[in-house]
């Protein structure tokens, strides 16, 4: 299944299959539960790594996160990632989408980021959503990319150049169990 996208579009897909295997689960002091992998982008041509962390912490408050750190954003200069920074960018939109060959439950979330405090290179884009409304679109996603030959895609949306997209394309299969253990307790 391939999503056609008007404008100029960085496609990030997950490297080797080898990397299927390297998602890593957590649960930090306040209870937050996360998978991590590291992946390869294709951004523009240049090959670039991209960490991407999936984050729910189940309280009656809680939240579902969403996490895209790339590396090295220096090399795609086309892009204006500076609209995302800080509390007070103007952002833009960031769609996901779980696509599996019978259904497709997309969303949107507002965005913001910031370079990374280690390397001004790498750019973190986050967003999050509420676990406390009842069969939320978050939730339908996540609970999706459980199943065999779902996708993950993020489309972000250049606020300066609306027709600019970074779509982020995962289609390495997802981790079931540690999905499992992300979703306790949300209802």
């Amino acid at each position: 299944m391939k999503l056609a996208i008007l404008g100029m579009t960085f496609l990030i897909s997950s490297a080797p299959p080898c990397l299927a295997q390297e998602w890593q689960y957590a649960v930090n002091q306040y209870g937050v539960r996360s998978i991590t992998a590291s992946l390869k982008a294709d951004c523009m041509g240049t090959v670039l790594p991209v960490k991407m962390r999936i984050s729910c912490q189940p309280a009656k408050r809680g939240f579902i996160g969403f996490e895209f750190t790339i590396q090295g954003v220096d090399k795609v200069s086309k892009f204006h990632f500076d609209e995302f920074e800080g509390p007070d960018a103007p952002g833009g939109d960031l769609e996901l989408r779980a696509v599996t060959s019978t259904s497709s439950t997309a969303f949107h979330l507002c965005p913001n980021g910031g370079y990374g405090p280690s390397n001004a290179e790498d750019f973190t884009f986050s967003a999050q959503a509420p676990t406390d409304k009842p069969g939320s679109a978050p939730k339908r996603a996540l609970r999706s990319l459980a199943k065999p030959g779902t996708k993950l895609v993020v489309i972000i949306t250049d606020p300066k150049s609306p027709l600019q997209k970074l779509s982020i394309e995962i289609s390495e299969r997802f981790p079931k169990v540690e999905l499992q253990k992300l979703l306790e307790g949300i209802k």
